[in-house]
Order: structure tokens, then sequence, then C-alpha cells
């Protein structure tokens, strides 16, 4: 029975962490359980101005798919490219200027069209 227990609070756990905003409420806290849209929102948009201000030109990294961390990025012809975690590093290295340049523009859009 306690080995359920446990498990049972181990997947409500994993089941309300929010992997875009690093929040994790509890299902029982008295607020409302989960972080509303605009609370993603306004993160998103505070992420998007870190980035701007540290002049990284991406939002997801080319390596991995994930959010940029906007402490973590290199220079590339001219322009900051944000990576999600450490360990892209070496993997950015290792790949040719042309699957800099792919993975780059796969993941960097153009915002001309506001």
């Amino acid at each position: 029975m306690k080995i359920r227990i446990v498990r049972m609070v181990l997947i409500v756990t994993i089941m309300t962490f929010c992997w875009s905003c690093g929040s994790s409420d509890r299902l029982d806290s008295d607020s409302a359980n989960d972080r509303s849209a605009e609370d993603h929102e306004s993160s998103a948009i505070e992420r998007d101005a870190a980035l701007a201000a540290a002049g990284i030109v991406n939002t997801t990294c080319p390596i991995m798919n994930q959010e940029v961390d906007p402490s973590l990025s290199v220079n590339y012809e001219g322009t900051k490219v944000g990576l999600c975690c450490q360990g892209c590093f070496s993997k950015w290295y290792e790949l040719s200027d042309a699957e800099k340049r792919a993975k780059l523009a796969a993941v960097t859009t153009d915002s001309g069209s506001d």
C-alpha cells in the first residue's frame, strides 16, 4: 500500500510539472492548480526579451529542439546562437558549417510579418 501511494505522488508530481517554464505547481495548493495561459505567455515573452537583450537569434536550441537558455550561446558567422544546455556545445562544434547553417535556419524564424 505504501509503495502505491508513493508511486501516485510521484505521478502527480510529474504531471504537474510544466516543461515550458519550469513551474511545478502542486495540485493541492489553495491557488489555481496550474499556472494560467497568461502566465505561460508572460514567461515566454520575458524569455524572448532576455534572448533579444543578449543578442541571441533563436529561441529553440538547434541541437536538441528545446528552449534556449539565455546564458548559453556560441558565436557563429557574426550571430549569437543560443543553446539549451552545456552538452550542446560539443555537439555544435562537431557539426560542419553546412550542418550548422541548416540547423540554425530550422530554428530561426523571420518575424518581419508582425
